[in-house]
């Protein structure tokens, strides 16, 4: 059996490796593998890329500063293949576990705001208790108003040309 395999470029030139490897048969009755091919540390059975070259390209993403699709046209391999090769690379340098946080920082903005002009009061409406800029619940109100301060159960007014509400589309509103 032939297979061709890839290796790394011996001085930058593109040369084609091809290992004819012997079929073994098991005389084991038992055995789930009736046939085996040979196979050596440096390729694996059913591999095409050697050890060698999977480290190379692993490297040439970790290391090398190359993107995975640049690695894999320079060693002339799939995009998995260089993908599984750099994944494997950073699996080996990458702590396993993750460090506790120390510190946590919350984003000093809130809804397009600054945080202070979030928690600022507003003025206190005739008859309502003040209420915070952000907040649509009045908490003297039992129905919760939206945010015109209407209640949502108030039936609604129907559309007149020169107000602010958009027109119903199709008949419906």
């Amino acid at each position: 059996m032939r297979t061709r395999l890839r290796d790394v470029p011996p001085a930058g030139r593109h040369t084609a490796l091809e290992w004819t490897k012997r079929r073994w048969r098991c005389r084991n009755p038992g055995s789930a593998r009736r046939t085996f091919t040979e196979s050596v540390p440096q390729i694996p059975p059913r591999h095409r890329i050697t050890a060698r070259a999977r480290a190379a390209i692993g490297a040439a993403v970790a290391d090398g500063a190359r993107t995975v699709i640049q690695a894999a046209r320079d060693f002339e391999v799939s995009w998995p293949v260089a993908q599984a090769a750099f994944a494997t690379r950073a699996a080996a340098v990458l702590p396993t576990g993750t460090p506790p946080v120390e510190h946590l920082g919350i984003d000093e903005i809130r809804r397009g705001k600054r945080a202070s002009a979030a928690s600022r009061q507003t003025a206190p409406t005739p008859g309502r208790s003040p209420r915070t800029v952000g907040t649509s619940a009045s908490p003297t109100c039992p129905a919760e108003p939206d945010c015109s301060g209407r209640s949502k159960d108030a039936p609604r007014r129907p559309f007149q040309p020169g107000s602010r509400r958009k027109a119903p589309s199709g008949g419906r509103e």
